[in-house]
C-alpha cells in the first residue's frame, strides 16, 4: 500500500490477486510470499469473476468473462455450455473492436 503517494502499478501478482508498484512487491514478496507468479502489470491476464480462475472465453448474453469451470455443464440453471454468444477472448476482442469502429464511424457521420 502507497498510502497517499499512490505509484504506478510495476507487477500483478497471480496468486494474491493485487497490483503491486516495484517497491511495494519488494516488500510483500520479501519473505514467506516469494514463490508467487507475478508478471508486468500490463500483461495481467484476464480472471473470471466467478470463480477467480484465468478466463478462456467471453460471453455476450451475460456480458462477462468465463473460465473452464463456467464451461463445465453442471445443473440445470448455469447455461454457458448452451450460449452460442460463448467465444474465445481474442476472437470476442475481435468483435468488440469491429463494433467499436462501427459506432466511431457512424459518430463521425
Amino acid at each position: 500500500d502507497c498510502g497517499d503517494d499512490p505509484r504506478v502499478a510495476a507487477v500483478f501478482c497471480t496468486d494474491c490477486k493485487i497490483f503491486f508498484c516495484a517497491e511495494c512487491d519488494d516488500g510483500a514478496h520479501a519473505r514467506g510470499r516469494k514463490g508467487h507468479n507475478r508478471v508486468p502489470a500490463d500483461q495481467r491476464p484476464a480472471i473470471c469473476p466467478v470463480h477467480s480462475e484465468p478466463a478462456k472465453a467471453y460471453c455476450a448474453i451475460h456480458q462477462r468473462l468465463a473460465c473452464a469451470s463456467c464451461l463445465i455443464p453442471v445443473p440445470p440453471g448455469d447455461c454457458f455450455p448452451h450460449h452460442t454468444t460463448v467465444k474465445p477472448i481474442p476472437e470476442a476482442a475481435i468483435d468488440a473492436r469491429a463494433t467499436l469502429t462501427a459506432l466511431s464511424k457512424s459518430f463521425k457521420e
